[in-house]
């Protein structure tokens, strides 16, 4: 059981990375499945509204799928996305196109393999940090802006706070 860390920390890269990158892929095909029709009737209200926004936003990807809308651009299409898309992979694609998707998914590629790393040294650590970056990802997947302030600045303490927890379980090793 003590060496399952590790790889479960290194499943992570790709399956964050596949997210970011195939979002829209994945929403339109679950339109033209009738996927998205399906879950209409069995979701309440607000969720019903995300699948109207995550539907919209995908069809404007569409429209410019590399390069984008251009940064906040999801606050100009009225009430089809009110203020953002409820989904960060989506946002990004819609607002900084498929290059700015490729950065996102390297960045946090990035930071995962930092968490390999603590988990290679203490997996309490690495599971720490895992667990605060899966949180803060199915949230922002799920509920918020991205460009959001304070959403942003809780992302950076939760990268100061497993940084100093990650300095005080090396400091009592």
């Amino acid at each position: 059981m003590r060496f399952i860390g590790k790889p479960v920390a290194r499943a992570l890269i790709p399956l964050v990375s596949a997210v970011f990158i195939f979002a829209p892929m994945v929403m339109l095909w679950g339109e033209k499945s009738g996927v998205v029709a399906w879950l209409h009737a069995l979701v309440p209200p607000s969720w019903d509204h995300r699948l109207n926004i995550w539907a919209f936003a995908s069809d404007r990807i569409l429209e410019h799928p590399m390069r984008g809308w251009g940064i906040d651009a999801s606050r100009a299409f009225g009430s089809a996305i009110p203020l953002h898309t409820h989904n960060a992979p989506l946002q990004i694609w819609l607002e900084l196109g498929a290059f700015g998707a490729a950065m996102a998914a390297a960045f946090y590629a990035w930071i995962l393999y930092g968490v390999v790393r603590w988990t290679g040294v203490d997996r309490r650590d690495g599971a720490m940090a895992a667990g605060a970056l899966t949180s803060y990802l199915v949230v922002s997947g799920l509920s918020f802006g991205v460009w959001q302030e304070w959403w942003l600045a809780l992302g950076a303490l939760a990268v100061i706070a497993c940084g100093v927890a990650q300095k005080t379980s090396a400091s009592t090793r």
